[in-house]
C-alpha cells in the first residue's frame, strides 16, 4: 500500500495529467484507460489521454473528449468538399498531408485550422499495460500500472500486480478518494461494459450486449449496473444507450435499459416494445421473455 500512497500524493499535486494506455489497441488497456480518465476527470480539471489510434469501436468518443485525448490542434474541411481518401507523410522538417476528393475540387476556403486544447505541460504520466519504456512519452514522474509480471519497472511509482488492469485502477481509486464512489465489481462490470459498446451512427445509439460470462469474469451481478449507468450518461455524457443483459429465474427472459435524452425516442419505445416496462425519468426499465439478445437489440434500435 505504500506505493498507492506515493501514486495518490503524486496525483494530488499535479495539475495536468496524461495517461498513456498500451498503444497496440488492446482492449483492456484501453477501457481500463477510459475508466481511470473518466474518474480522474471527475477530481481533476486537467487529464488527458494519450493515444496515437483510437480503436475503431470508440471513435464516435473524438467528438465528446477531442480537447482531453491528447490533440491540441485540428484542420477542418468543410462539407461541400467531399474527401474520400487520406493518407500523411512525415518528412524531416514538415508534415504533407494528401486528400484524394470525390469531386476533385479542394479550395483553400474550404480549409480551417483550430486550437482545441492549450499546450501546458503535463506534470505526471499515468502508464497502462505498458510493458517498457522506449515508447513513452518524455513526462515525469511516471505511474506505471501493468499486470504483466515481466514489466520493466521503469517508473518512480510501480503498480505492478498479477490481477486484471480495472482491480489494479481501483485500488489506486480507493486510495485517492475519501469516499470510494463504487464497489470494486462495478467498476469492473464498468470496464466490461466499455469493452462490449457497440455505435450505431446512423441511429446515434450506444448499445451493450451482456452476458452470463460478463457477470462472472467481473464477479459482479445486475445490481452492479447503476454505476455503468452513472457513467455512460454523466461522464461520456451519451444522449442514447441501450444495456441488455439475459435473466435466467424460472423463465428465461432478457431484460435491459434505455436511455434517451429524446423524448420521442422514448415514447416510440413505450409505444412499441413488447413486455413489462417501468419508466423512471429519462430511462426505461424493462423484461421481454425473450433471449436472443442479439434479435431484441436490433428490434429496439430499429424502433427509434
Amino acid at each position: 500500500m505504500k506505493n498507492y500512497q506515493k501514486a495518490k500524493k503524486l496525483i494530488k499535486e499535479a495539475k495536468n495529467i496524461a495517461i498513456f494506455p498500451c498503444q497496440d489497441l488492446k482492449i483492456d488497456s484501453f477501457c481500463a484507460s477510459l475508466a481511470l480518465f473518466y474518474s480522474l476527470k471527475e477530481l481533476k480539471e486537467k487529464v488527458n489521454l494519450i493515444i496515437e489510434k483510437i480503436p475503431e469501436k470508440f471513435q464516435f468518443l473524438i467528438e465528446k473528449e477531442s480537447s482531453s485525448i491528447s490533440f491540441d490542434s485540428l484542420i477542418s474541411i468543410k462539407e461541400e468538399t467531399k474527401i474520400s481518401q487520406v493518407f500523411y507523410e512525415k518528412t524531416d522538417n514538415r508534415l504533407n498531408l494528401y486528400f484524394k476528393t470525390k469531386n476533385g475540387v479542394l479550395k483553400k476556403d474550404n480549409i480551417s485550422f483550430k486550437q482545441i486544447a492549450d499546450n501546458s505541460p503535463s506534470e505526471l504520466l499515468i502508464t497502462l499495460g505498458v510493458k517498457q519504456n522506449k515508447d513513452i512519452p518524455q513526462i515525469t514522474p511516471v505511474i506505471n500500472i501493468d499486470n504483466q509480471i515481466n514489466n520493466e519497472n521503469f517508473g518512480e511509482i510501480n503498480l505492478i500486480k498479477n490481477c486484471s488492469l480495472p482491480e489494479i485502477v481501483f485500488e489506486l481509486l480507493e486510495t485517492l478518494l475519501e469516499k470510494i464512489f463504487t464497489s470494486l465489481t462495478a467498476f469492473q462490470l464498468f470496464n466490461k461494459v466499455l469493452d462490449k459498446i457497440n455505435f450505431n451512427k446512423e441511429k446515434n445509439i450506444v448499445s451493450v450486449i451482456l452476458k452470463e460470462e460478463d457477470f462472472f469474469e467481473t464477479n459482479s451481478k445486475p445490481a452492479d449496473l447503476p454505476y455503468s449507468l452513472k457513467q455512460l450518461k454523466t461522464n461520456l455524457a451519451l444522449g442514447n444507450f441501450l444495456i441488455l443483459y439475459p435473466n435466467h429465474h424460472s423463465t428465461p427472459s432478457t431484460k435491459g435499459v434505455f436511455y434517451s435524452e429524446d423524448e420521442n425516442k422514448l415514447l416510440k419505445i413505450l409505444e412499441n416494445l413488447k413486455g413489462v416496462q417501468a419508466r423512471k425519468g429519462k430511462g426505461i426499465l424493462f423484461e421481454i421473455k425473450e433471449n436472443n439478445l442479439e434479435k431484441i437489440k436490433n428490434e429496439i434500435i430499429n424502433f427509434v
